[in-house]
């Protein structure tokens, strides 16, 4: 019998350093590294609403020597018009859910709102000039932000971003509005 693992574990975080899941995935790598006796290597590979970093995963040797730590998105994408090239239930293995994230909106400190109801009286009295901060092509984030204009009947313009980090520090300083987010992305904005 072969011994498991004899070199380093890669983990694949298919979203832009800074963001939620890659929060989650630097101390699980180092909870995993000192379970498994071997280095465990984060590597953020975002593009295309995660779909660069996880195929990487799908098209990686099953060996168990890369691994994948992916957000609500994964399924999210199967969904679209035009599917990613991975079915995220036949091609991984899934191992374990890692942590839950609650979401939160952010506005931007230049906004002069301080509660969702001024938010909403405020955009209302600003039609389609307000914007959002849009990671990927489908996201946790942008379903949020759609289901929170549907049910408001806000239009926000989306500006598109390669992963929560920089979006959420895009609303920090002013550059966009607003953006829905995990509260691990936001909490040190928020101290």
């Amino acid at each position: 019998a072969q011994e498991f693992p004899t070199k380093p574990i890669k983990l694949i975080v298919p979203f832009a350093a800074g963001g939620g899941t890659d929060i989650v995935a630097r101390p699980y790598a180092q909870l995993l590294q000192a379970s498994v006796g071997q280095p465990v290597v984060v590597e953020n590979r975002p593009g295309v609403g995660a779909i660069v970093g996880t195929n990487a995963v799908a098209q990686s040797q099953p060996d168990g020597y890369t691994m994948g730590l992916v957000g609500f998105s994964f399924l999210l994408g199967q969904f679209l018009p035009e599917k990613p090239p991975f079915d995220p239930i036949r091609d991984f293995t899934h191992l374990s859910l890692v942590g839950k994230a609650p979401m939160i909106i952010i506005s931007s400190p230049a906004l002069p709102v301080r509660s969702i109801k001024e938010l909403i009286a405020y955009a209302k009295s600003k039609p389609g000039q307000l914007n959002y901060s849009r990671v990927g092509g489908v996201s946790t984030g942008t379903l949020a932000t759609l289901s929170f204009q549907s049910m408001t009947g806000l239009e926000l313009t989306p500006i598109p971003y390669t992963g929560a980090g920089p979006a959420t520090a895009a609303v920090a300083s002013g550059e966009v509005h607003l953006t829905f987010t995990s509260l691990a992305t936001t909490i040190p904005l928020i101290k």
